[in-house]
């Protein structure tokens, strides 16, 4: 698989080009080519299709989900334990 190499536009570039942008991001879906952006074409941020971000979040959520799994130390709330800390929050 070819690595494609993102040019970087001036935050200007980026602006003015937003609406030739959205139209390929619509027809090549997640295959589009990430667009990296900055002043001076320093990068400082990217703009990707929206398919691509959906599968970027899934991503981050599972390692999110893995990390609280990770530190899960099996310790659980007894119920009655979950009633006395709402009384407790909820009377200050």
């Amino acid at each position: 698989m070819a690595v494609k190499k993102i040019q970087v536009l001036t935050t200007g570039e980026a602006r003015d080009g937003l609406n030739q942008i959205a139209a390929s991001f619509s027809m090549e879906g997640r295959q589009a080519t990430p667009l990296m952006f900055g002043s001076h074409r320093k990068p400082q941020a990217v703009i990707v299709p929206v398919e691509l971000w959906e599968l970027i979040e899934d991503a981050w959520d599972l390692t999110q989900v893995d990390e609280v799994l990770a530190a899960d130390d099996g310790a659980r709330l007894t119920p009655e334990h979950f009633e006395a800390t709402l009384r407790t929050k909820t009377s200050r």
